[in-house]
């Protein structure tokens, strides 16, 4: 993957915070996608028709969350990416062949907020097919970025499957293969583990291929010659 391609989605998200404190649009679009419910004060605001140049309150909101985001892509380089998801791991018990994965992913979080204050519907749902990028925190070998194929188990034909359609928000992993693709992922185990998922077509690689993964094989346990005993 280029450098440039993470300079543009740096840059746009910069523009993206500047350009909230003078409009409205922008300043909602950045509430709704990239922070969490925390911010709904200012996101509900908003969609009542404040306009941040004009309402003390509501821009000093957005400068403390700008301020906010500006330091986490300063100290730690979290660059917004709009087309990814951070999700829980889970196996799938079904239908997954080894490198397939199953995405459904749900409205970002405020978007949801506004859904249970303002009306009864259900949140939209959008099952993400094709090449992700499934990567896990602390990612410090090339091979700790997996590139896997999301599906849709409603397509698999010879497979007679109720469906993963009831779990949302889950990155699901196969079972089959030779080796977990959680512990390819910086050697997770899926106890609770949370993914970084991307199908950005930017931030895939050109030969959709994952370098070798790390071997996080732990070293053999000490045998002690002795009774283990709890001092005190």
């Amino acid at each position: 993957v280029s450098d440039d391609a993470f300079m543009k989605l740096q840059e746009l998200m910069v523009f993206k915070l500047d350009e909230m404190l003078k409009n409205a649009d922008t300043a909602f679009e950045v509430l709704t996608t990239s922070c969490c419910h925390l911010e709904s004060t200012a996101a509900i605001m908003l969609s009542a028709g404040f306009d941040p140049p004009f309402e003390p309150p509501l821009k000093s909101m957005l400068s403390c969350i700008r301020s906010g985001q500006l330091k986490s892509l300063l100290t730690k380089s979290r660059i917004f990416v709009p087309q990814s998801r951070w999700l829980l791991g889970c196996l799938d018990e079904l239908a997954l062949e080894h490198a397939q994965c199953f995405i459904q992913v749900s409205d970002p979080s405020l978007v949801v907020c506004f859904a249970k204050q303002f009306s009864q519907e259900e949140p939209n749902l959008q099952v993400i097919t094709g090449t992700v990028v499934v990567a896990k925190n602390p990612c410090l070998h090339p091979g700790d970025v997996r590139i896997l194929e999301a599906v849709d188990v409603r397509i698999l034909e010879a497979v007679d499957v109720p469906g993963l359609h009831h779990l949302v928000d889950c990155l699901v992993f196969p079972q089959k293969g030779g080796r977990p693709h959680t512990n390819e992922a910086s050697g997770s185990d899926l106890d609770g583990d949370i993914y970084f998922v991307t199908w950005g077509s930017d931030l895939i690689p050109p030969g959709k291929k994952s370098a070798p993964p790390m071997d996080y094989t732990p070293a053999p346990p000490k045998e002690s010659p002795r009774p283990v005993r709890i001092p005190g």
